[in-house]
């Protein structure tokens, strides 16, 4: 499954599906309610086979996109072929993960440097969005360098949830991953001010036999980072 995010290169970004057996790939859906799709970002499927999925922006260029335009949604396909926006007016929405009972989408607003929690009701629909958790860090002033910060940039963007209920957020911008416990408390498991390992770290997910291989992906890094990690990750449908 790939959300082909187009904003870089002014290109559309649908959503689309690879067989990487056969080589095969098709969109799978490049609009949704007549609104092209600019920014497929982050797809997530359900046990009943919705796919729940982000477009980030509809802005023209990657500087524009986090200036906290409230553009942004998130659209679910579902099996029977039916499309429809869930929820909008959202600051980038980024990185999506499902509670293990599925009750609830949490999805990462990257231009709110937070993580938004929706229920999710009958029809594959969503309820209204609530912040989880506090706001990770601060944004950027403008003109500031990026590299100025001293770690303190709450952008969010992969997020997943560990066996116990942890949601680990990546904050690319501080080179951070921490995570939001079910009490809400914050706690840092990863940083590296230098980013000479952990470099911009966008993603996070686990594999292996007993789900404690952690996987670190980055947006700038030309490497994924694998680790052991202390907590399992929560199975996500492939891998249930």
């Amino acid at each position: 499954m790939i959300a082909n995010f187009g904003i870089y290169d002014r290109q559309d970004g649908p959503l689309q599906r690879f067989d990487p057996a056969s080589g095969e790939h098709e969109t799978l859906l490049a609009e949704v309610e007549g609104r092209r799709l600019t920014s497929a970002n982050y797809p997530v499927i359900d046990r009943s086979g919705n796919i729940w999925c982000a477009n980030s922006t509809h802005a023209e260029t990657w500087p524009q996109a986090l200036d906290g335009r409230e553009d942004g949604f998130i659209f679910v396909l579902r099996p029977d072929g039916s499309a429809d926006v869930v929820a909008e007016g959202l600051k980038f929405p980024n990185g999506l993960a499902l509670a293990a009972d599925e009750t609830h989408l949490f999805c990462a607003q990257t231009s709110g440097a937070d993580v938004l929690r929706f229920p999710v009701l009958d029809g594959a629909r969503l309820g209204p969005g609530e912040r989880y958790g506090p706001v990770l860090g601060r944004l950027m002033r403008p003109g500031e360098a990026v590299d100025s910060h001293g770690g303190d940039l709450g952008y969010t963007d992969g997020i997943g949830f560990d066996s116990e209920g942890n949601l680990w957020v990546c904050l690319p911008a501080s080179n951070k991953v921490v995570a939001i416990t079910p009490s809400g408390e914050v706690e840092t498991v990863i940083h590296d001010p230098s980013g000479k390992i952990v470099n911009h770290p966008t993603n996070v997910t686990w594999g292996g036999a007993d789900l404690k291989d952690l996987y670190v992906g980055s947006i700038r890094a030309d490497y994924v980072l694998k680790a052991r990690s202390p907590i399992a990750g929560q199975p996500q449908i492939h891998q249930l």
